[in-house]
């Protein structure tokens, strides 16, 4: 068991030692199914991993497919919500949150001791939101920004509502 991440880049695989076991995660889909579990999918990710991480992957006691936190643009929402200055906000890094998290951790950590984070926070402000509808943000409440699509793959991000389908394995 690895003491530590390992990214695999050549098989588009991530492998993070977790409470004893070893997860590994492997794909992003843009086609809407994040409530649908496909064990192609799966099996493509332990396919590819399997060469080179020299375990028995044959014996997975848990699979899932769920929903990324991922934003429109590519950046992540850090800083206080504009209506409730006191909920703030560190999400959606897009892949990258083990990368982001010591920085983020530093940034937050210090902007809720200080209410200062140090470094401007507006391209990364998350967007307005108004609690009495439940469609979401207001467009072009978050500055500079862009729109609600992806502007890599020109489709629309998945539902970040939407709960995470399982399949358990014995």
């Amino acid at each position: 068991m690895p003491g530590h991440v390992l990214y695999l880049p050549d098989a588009h695989v991530m492998a993070t030692p977790f409470d004893g076991r070893l997860r590994i995660a492997g794909t992003m889909e843009f086609d809407g199914t994040t409530d649908r579990f496909n064990g192609r999918r799966i099996g493509a990710i332990v396919k590819a991993a399997q060469p080179l991480l020299h375990a028995d992957l044959a014996h997975r006691a848990d699979e899932w497919v769920g929903p990324r936190p991922i934003t429109p643009d590519g950046l992540p929402f850090l800083g206080s919500l504009p209506e409730y200055e006191r909920v703030v906000v560190a999400a959606g890094h897009n892949m990258l949150g083990l990368t982001l998290a010591p920085i983020t951790g530093r940034t937050i950590a210090r902007l809720v001791a200080t209410g200062d984070a140090g470094l401007d926070l507006t391209p990364f402000s998350p967007p307005a939101t108004d609690a009495t509808d439940p469609s979401g943000p207001r467009p072009g409440s978050r500055p500079d920004r862009g729109s609600a699509s992806c502007p890599r793959c020109r489709r629309t991000p998945p539902d970040r509502s939407a709960p995470a389908a399982r399949s358990r394995r014995s």
